[in-house]
């Protein structure tokens, strides 16, 4: 299969929808006024993790694990939680350059100090590419 083909299979899978409600206005602004105190970077961001838990709950294996207390893991894990695709899997170039870019951290920093710890308390592990590249899945990963 040449590699278009997987990239045509990949975009498919791993595309967002996009999802509009209506809340009042007090509400929303209170939301915002938490996202803006939190580690989230954005509104949507932090709807997506509220919906992933909420899928979650009752599953303590399910990604998003309970993201890890300290910092900066707990911010990187969030951030790969939501650059992953929909089979849970991140390109380790890519993680390296989100996490870099939200952490402020050069990219031998953020492969040993935050990549490697993540691996070493189980919330990634490494997994095959069809390119031949590194990648890191998401430990119980259940699109």
């Amino acid at each position: 299969m040449s590699k278009q083909i997987h990239d045509e299979g990949r975009r498919e899978s791993s595309r967002k929808e996009q999802v509009r409600f209506r809340a009042e206005a007090t509400l929303l602004d209170a939301f915002d006024e938490w996202v803006d105190e939190s580690e989230y970077g954005s509104r949507s961001e932090a709807l997506r993790a509220a919906m992933r838990q909420t899928a979650g709950a009752g599953h303590p294996d399910q990604t998003p694990l309970v993201p890890p207390a300290d910092e900066p893991l707990r911010t990187a894990y969030i951030k790969l939680c939501d650059v992953a695709n929909a089979d849970g899997v991140i390109r380790h170039d890519i993680a390296e350059q989100e996490l870099s870019t939200i952490l402020g951290k050069r990219k031998r920093t953020v492969n040993h100090m935050i990549l490697g710890k993540l691996r070493d308390r189980g919330y990634l592990n490494h997994v095959a590419n069809v390119y031949g590249d590194r990648s890191w899945g998401l430990t119980g990963w259940d699109a």
